[in-house]
């Protein structure tokens, strides 16, 4: 997963490549996790517990950035495609650009990833 994170953080790399190896890491997070459920040790292992509370709000920090840079990319789309932006952009070769999107899938295990950590916190802080 390191290669993965380290070819997404390239800065000659293209964005559409970078959202191609956020999805890939993403996945092999995805794969970690559910290899994890066949070990319910390590799951009950309070240093499990931080690294669960920590990935969540590293993904709460990441899933934030992705709506500000999809904004800003729906924002210099709309202004590249009107006047008189239309006219000097296609000159200084302003092209749209893609906004980032995760696959349903990962949508999905995200938002349970959550609500296991705030169940895990619930139950610990008792």
């Amino acid at each position: 997963m390191n290669l993965f994170l380290a070819l997404a953080m390239r800065p000659n790399m293209s964005i559409e490549d970078r959202i191609k190896a956020e999805n890939q890491l993403t996945s092999g997070v995805k794969e970690f996790m559910i290899n994890l459920e066949n070990y319910p040790e390590i799951k009950a292992h309070d240093s499990f517990l931080h690294y669960q509370r920590t990935s969540v709000e590293c993904e709460a920090q990441i899933s934030a950035a992705r709506r500000f840079y999809n904004s800003c990319v729906n924002e210099y789309n709309s202004a590249i495609q009107m006047f008189p932006n239309n006219i000097i952009a296609p000159i200084f070769n302003f092209t749209p650009r893609t906004s980032f999107k995760i696959n349903e899938q990962t949508r999905e295990f995200i938002l349970q990833k959550r609500k296991d950590s705030a169940f895990n916190e619930r139950k610990v802080d008792f």
